[in-house]
């Protein structure tokens, strides 16, 4: 059986299309992408979940997305996050409102990861029960075997 990850094993022109398309359009779905290539949702979903799509991908997305832009976003977040913070701060100062201060520390708090987390499992846990070390291969297999042993003495030939 053929998994998502093995589907496909290098990527053609129509998924480069689908690539392009992905990174032209964040939101799209993968019903909308079905019907623009001509594909079943499942055979789309299948192709976008193989790894050889995966990197194709990956490798797009950081040709497209030019550093400069990235930084200078990155830069202009952060001084309107820091004016915003003194206009925040310099409200509180002169009108003191505990609701606009509450909810100032919980994004503020929750920013610099402070606060309560939510600790969800990251998938499912096994516990595995190994039994103690035997002498011999032989004397584990008497005492873990649940069958009864079996002669595997080889019978005369001819006789």
């Amino acid at each position: 059986m053929t998994t998502a990850s093995q589907a496909i094993q290098k990527v053609r022109y129509t998924h480069d299309a689908m690539i392009d398309l992905i990174l032209l359009k964040p939101g799209i779905s993968q019903g909308e992408l079905a019907r623009e290539f001509g594909y079943t949702e499942t055979w789309v979903s299948i192709i976008m979940n193989s790894d050889a799509f995966k990197v194709a991908l990956a490798a797009r997305r950081k040709e497209v997305a030019d550093p400069i832009l990235v930084a200078t976003l990155e830069e202009r977040l952060r001084g309107l996050v820091d004016i915003s913070t003194r206009v925040v701060s310099d409200h509180l100062t002169m009108r003191p409102d505990p609701k606009i201060a509450l909810k100032a520390l919980e994004v503020g708090a929750k920013a610099l990861g402070f606060g309560a987390r939510e600790d969800k499992p990251t998938g499912p846990a096994y516990v595995v029960v190994v039994p103690p070390r035997e002498p011999t291969t032989q004397a584990w297999m008497n005492r873990y075997n649940p069958l009864p042993p079996i002669d595997v003495t080889p019978e005369p030939v001819g006789g």
